[in-house]
């Protein structure tokens, strides 16, 4: 269960120059679920960020994985603290979200449904990546490159008509166990 609030918003777009403004909706939203997520996260940044503290020789090779996050560094890159008031910030953003939308028709309940099954797109490209290996591909004419990604495709959509017979049935098994 999710608290949420929309509101009308105008949003300010450059186009071949020139400001041009779009109306639009934003959605802004509670969960608890999320809430827990936020503080589950941010505890693994803090774990990462007293490995840090304790070995500073790593700051570099951390630098784009997220353990800085929530370091101070002063006094010229000699001192190396946590930043309490950066933990904080983040403690009350906990759970909070907004989802910016342009169709006006829909619920909020809608917005999070759809906006909440992204995952499963994100998921299929994995999933084409990984198990059906779409790449990398040893073909060289367009024919054979278009194919090899069609077939990808096919499997794709098998897999998927799988797993919602699977949850037709009350089966219990992703395809990826099943294989």
């Amino acid at each position: 269960e999710f608290k949420y609030k929309l509101i009308e918003h105008v949003k300010e777009i450059r186009v071949d120059g020139k400001v041009e403004k779009i109306q639009d909706n934003l959605l802004l939203g509670y969960s608890e679920k999320r809430a827990k997520k936020d503080k589950a996260d941010r505890q693994r940044l803090l774990d990462k960020a007293d490995k840090l503290l304790n070995n500073p020789s790593m700051m570099k090779q951390e630098l784009k994985k997220g353990g800085k996050k929530f370091i101070k560094v002063t006094k010229g890159n000699l001192d190396i603290e946590l930043d309490v008031k950066q933990i904080e910030e983040a403690e009350k953003m906990d759970g909070f979200f907004a989802i910016e939308y342009s169709q006006k028709e829909l619920t909020g309940r809608e917005v999070r449904e759809i906006y909440g099954s992204l995952w499963k797109i994100e998921d299929s490209f994995r999933v084409l990546k990984t198990n059906l290996e779409a790449r990398p591909i040893f073909v060289w004419s367009e024919k054979r490159i278009r194919a090899h990604f069609l077939i990808c495709y096919l499997a794709l959509v098998i897999e998927r008509y799988l797993e919602k017979l699977l949850k037709d049935n009350n089966v219990n098994l992703s395809t990826a166990k099943i294989q």
